[in-house]
C-alpha cells in the first residue's frame, strides 16, 4: 500500500514537471522559428528593395524551408517592416509567443 501510494506521488510530481518541461520546449523552439522568420525578413527586404516583408510571401518565396511547425501555431500574421522589432505567432489555444530583436540589417 505504502508503494502505492508513493507511485501516485512521485506521479503526480512528474507528470506537471514533464508537462511544463514540453511546454518550455515547445516554446523556445517557436522563438528560434521567429529569429529566423526576422533575419530572413531583412535579407528579403535587403535583396527585393522592398519596405516590408510578410510571412506568406517569405515562405512562398522558399526563403523559409527551416520554419517547421512545432506546436500548431500560425505565423500567417507576421509582417515585418524596418521599424518591426517584436513578432509573434498564435498558438492554437490563442497564446501568444513572441520574439523581440534589436532592428534588421
Amino acid at each position: 500500500m505504502a508503494l502505492f501510494l508513493s507511485g501516485i506521488l512521485l506521479g503526480a510530481i512528474v507528470v506537471p514537471s514533464y508537462a511544463a518541461a514540453q511546454k518550455e520546449k515547445q516554446v523556445k523552439a517557436i522563438q528560434h522559428n521567429l529569429m529566423i522568420i526576422a533575419g530572413t525578413a531583412g535579407c528579403y527586404m535587403a535583396e527585393k528593395g522592398v519596405a516590408k516583408a510578410s510571412f506568406k510571401e517569405m515562405d512562398e518565396g522558399h526563403y523559409l524551408n527551416s520554419v517547421k511547425v512545432v506546436a500548431g501555431e500560425s505565423y500567417d500574421a507576421i509582417v515585418v517592416t524596418l521599424e518591426t522589432r517584436t513578432i509573434s505567432a498564435v498558438m492554437p489555444n490563442g497564446e501568444v509567443v513572441s520574439y523581440t530583436f534589436g532592428g534588421l540589417c
